[in-house]
């Protein structure tokens, strides 16, 4: 078995047939909410499960649209109907549910399902257990990552979206570097990038941020920088994609300075990439970051990004050749570098330009798939019993 999968060719179809018998559960916290990790997860489990991996997702909290997604991919999806996050029943089904037909591989994603699913897993003796951590998480207080410090003897792997939340959790929860292993995210790089045109006047700028709205997302400091932009006479609109619990602060505070008819707040879209194709400049102003998915969408469509240089994203955008840093927490920074791009044009382009072939040669989704395939096949060889674990399962 284990020169097998040593050894083994994805497009074999014997070995098709032996990663069938490896079974994989996901556990995620919730579903409802599409974040990062969420999308994360909608878009990478069908691509696994095609190639030939028995895997099933399990949710701690109910959903009904992205859980009947994946079904619709042929995807199992099972939801433990927890009332809230730390919920015991939903511990005490994970051990019943295991204990009838446990994985060999458990992979969880976000901080409830981690510590749950690692208790759980370790209680019903699930051999491999890995814990994705997407972000760093800065604002996680001492009493979490205490339990994650103490519970992670029970963790065989850690993956990480970047290397600065690898070092983070080095750092902060004690994790061995060993023990660690960076998997970036990964988007689909559209057909078509964004076409630019130029014109001898310098038109209204579209500007657009994507993401949770939400305090580490921080999209006051950019309502605070447009309010900057109308006292240096540059036309401009903004559009603020995703939901959450800041958004009616987020409407007042634009109200309260007077340019909230030069912000449209839309809500969550299911297609991103029309809005991306429609802007001139994306912008995220983020005080933390793993590896932004909204980002690596925007450069891979082509488009000129501004972004706060905090956790992972100075791993993706390098300053000045695909991309604009400022620090965090700093609207005058924001709206310096939107001047900036605005007056230059061709600059814009040569962003957008280098940026996309920067997403297409290190995160597209498919190097993704890939990494995460080798890292389970490099873990399955390593266990001296694999023979042994795929006859007891």
């Amino acid at each position: 078995m284990d020169s097998l999968l040593r050894n083994a060719s994805f497009a074999n179809r014997d070995t098709k047939s032996i990663l069938h018998q490896i079974s994989i559960d996901w556990l995620i916290t919730q579903m409802e909410i599409i974040g990062g990790v969420e999308r994360f997860v909608l878009t990478v489990l069908p691509l696994l499960s095609d190639r030939g991996w028995k895997i099933r997702l399990i949710t701690l909290t109910n959903d009904q649209e992205y859980s009947q997604r994946l079904k619709q991919q042929g995807i199992k999806v099972i939801s433990l109907g927890a009332r809230r996050k730390w919920d015991i029943r939903a511990l005490i089904k994970l051990i019943r549910l295991w204990r009838v037909s446990p994985p060999i591989i458990l992979h969880t994603h976000l901080y409830h399902a981690a510590i749950l699913g690692r208790l759980a897993g370790w209680y019903c003796r699930i051999p491999i257990i890995l814990c994705h951590q997407a972000g760093p998480e800065l604002d996680r207080n001492r009493w979490r990552s205490e339990l994650d410090s103490v519970t992670s003897k029970l963790v065989t792997r850690y993956l990480t979206s970047s290397q600065a939340v690898a070092d983070i959790l080095h750092q902060r929860e004690g994790i061995p570097v060993d023990k660690i292993t960076p998997i970036p995210n990964g988007v689909a790089i559209p057909t078509h990038p964004k076409n630019y045109t130029f014109s001898k006047t310098e038109p209204t700028i579209n500007l657009i941020t994507i993401g949770r709205l939400s305090p580490e997302k921080d999209q006051k400091t950019l309502i605070k920088s447009v309010m900057e932009l109308t006292n240096r006479g540059i036309p401009f609109h903004l559009d603020i994609l995703g939901e959450g619990k800041e958004k009616e602060a987020l409407i007042q505070l634009a109200k309260s300075l007077n340019v909230e008819k030069f912000i449209t707040f839309a809500g969550f879209q299911n297609h991103p990439n029309d809005w991306l194709e429609k802007a001139d400049i994306f912008i995220l102003p983020s005080k933390w970051e793993g590896i932004s998915l909204a980002l690596l969408e925007a450069m891979a469509m082509g488009l000129a990004v501004i972004a706060t240089n905090t956790g992972g994203t100075g791993e993706v955008v390098h300053n000045g050749q695909n991309g604009l840093l400022v620090e965090p927490n700093n609207p005058i920074e924001i709206t310096n570098a939107i001047e900036k791009l605005y007056k230059q044009p061709k600059y814009r382009q040569f962003l957008g330009y280098n940026g996309r072939k920067f997403i297409e040669e290190n995160y597209s989704i498919e190097i993704t798939v890939r990494k995460i395939e080798e890292l389970y096949l490099s873990i399955l060889n390593k266990k001296a019993n694999t023979d042994y674990i795929l006859s007891h399962h």
